[in-house]
């Protein structure tokens, strides 16, 4: 009876060992920061909270989820930039944001591109930890998930901030007819990361909204 009572309390230490587990790997959450889901407007043509370093931007509601999105499109004068920087103090993973990027013409060759940089100061300068470059040029007018894991140049430590760089296009001679439709960008949350929160650019840890999407 005693060793059928040790083998009861054994499996159950492992199956409780086991839900742990399956709760620590689940409860890994993203991270939002001010309007990272593209949904703040102050009208159809001005966007809250981010920047825009060069063309132009439109309120968009052909998207995949929520209300609304961004289109960045090139003008004349410039082509489309959009720019956002923000306090960050996590080993995130990787980043996730869904696009539809519209070529211009059948014959144009502009290139999309977004760059995301986790970066820390140190010793009186901004020490790049981690990068995502991602560029495409598809145009079939669907809309895509981009999830990319950042490249960690620097093996321990925190940063301090996050910055994003959009280009509808990087191309010298660009189409002004071509546009990137984003939207829903989220940084994963480290591995156990369930609820925290950075009160100056979100409310916390929140579900994926681009959960099952990724491709």
């Amino acid at each position: 009876m005693q060793s059928v009572t040790l083998q009861s309390i054994m499996k159950n230490i492992l199956l409780l060992s086991a839900l742990f587990i399956s709760v620590i790997a689940g409860a890994q959450g993203f991270y939002g920061f001010k309007n990272s889901d593209f949904e703040g407007w102050a009208n159809p043509t001005t966007f809250n909270d981010w920047t825009l370093a060069g063309g132009s931007i439109s309120r968009i509601t052909h998207i995949k989820d929520g209300a609304y999105g961004a289109a960045l499109k090139n003008e004349a004068s410039s082509s489309g930039q959009l720019t956002m920087a923000f306090p960050f103090t996590a080993r995130s993973p990787r980043f996730l944001f869904d696009y539809k990027f519209v070529s211009g013409s059948a014959t144009s060759t502009d290139t999309f591109e977004v760059t995301i940089s986790l970066t820390r100061w140190v010793a009186g300068a901004r020490e790049v930890m981690a990068l995502i470059i991602k560029r495409g040029n598809s145009s079939d007018g669907t809309w895509q998930t981009s999830s990319y894991p950042f490249s960690y140049f620097v093996p321990s430590g925190n940063p301090d901030s996050c910055f994003i760089t959009v280009n509808a296009s990087i191309n010298k001679n660009y189409n002004t007819a071509t546009v990137l439709n984003l939207d829903n960008f989220t940084l994963q949350a480290p591995v156990g990361v369930a609820q925290r929160g950075y009160s100056n650019i979100a409310s916390g840890v929140y579900p994926n909204p681009v959960k099952d999407k990724a491709t």
